[in-house]
């Protein structure tokens, strides 16, 4: 049987949860938006035009009095591409691993698993992210494959990211597992039939991760027998 690991991005590899924060807070001033630290609890994971529909509002509503919405396509897209942009600026500058990340993508690849990324971020960051583990670990056959929010249609909840990951991997969805930090990956994860370990951090409680196999604060605490058996119990049906 084969093994895949699909990791989620930002929260789950790396810790840049500050660095969004910052990036999110800046874009929203510069648009006069108020956008609260509960809004970004509350929305981390979701793609970023979900999170500015949803949360983003000017005199109580997210449209216009003529009833178009705040943002044309268009300047969504800027708009989505300054926030980013800001992003990896600041976190170039701050990059964290999150705990165990680094020896528990070594056991991985050393017991033969297929690695991917599937992230509601753009291939830009993921790239970046990548260049950066592998620059850390000097090594760069640890990702086989990676899924951004540039080549789907619809982001988390919805399954779609991880059909495309395990595709790309060539393995059948029941022979995944996915690590996730938040409530909207975990529940794509669940819906795309593919078992599910969840990063949980006792100091952000905006997540309830009620989906997960098992919640874990560091992949320290993860032998790879387990995750092998965790997939080998499985019983979906296949797609």
């Amino acid at each position: 049987m084969t093994y895949a690991a699909i990791f989620d991005m930002d929260g789950t590899l790396v810790d840049s949860f500050e660095a969004h924060w910052l990036s999110w807070q800046q874009i929203a001033k510069e648009n006069d938006i108020v956008y609260t630290r509960d809004m970004y609890n509350n929305s981390f994971g979701r793609p970023f035009k979900s999170i500015v529909e949803l949360f983003w509002r000017r005199n109580g509503s997210y449209y216009n009095p003529d009833g178009s919405p705040m943002f044309t396509d268009e300047q969504m897209k800027a708009l989505e591409y300054r926030k980013e942009e800001l992003y990896r600026v600041i976190f170039r500058e701050n990059f964290i691993l999150m705990p165990g990340v680094e020896s528990f993508l070594s056991r991985l690849k050393e017991a033969g698993f297929k690695i991917a990324i599937g992230s509601s971020g753009p291939k830009e960051n993921i790239e970046m992210v990548v260049d950066k583990i592998n620059e850390i670990m000097g090594r760069t056959d640890i990702f086989d494959a990676t899924v951004s929010c540039n080549e789907v249609t619809h982001g988390k909840p919805d399954p779609e990211i991880f059909y495309k990951a395990a595709e790309k991997l060539g393995v059948y969805n029941y022979e995944c597992c996915v690590f996730e930090d938040s409530d909207a990956g975990i529940e794509a994860a669940f819906t795309a039939c593919m078992q599910r370990v969840a990063i949980f951090k006792p100091d952000c409680q905006y997540a309830s991760l009620s989906k997960a196999n098992r919640k874990i604060q560091s992949f320290d605490e993860l032998t790879i027998d387990y995750v092998t058996k965790l997939i080998d119990s499985n019983d979906f049906v296949p797609y």
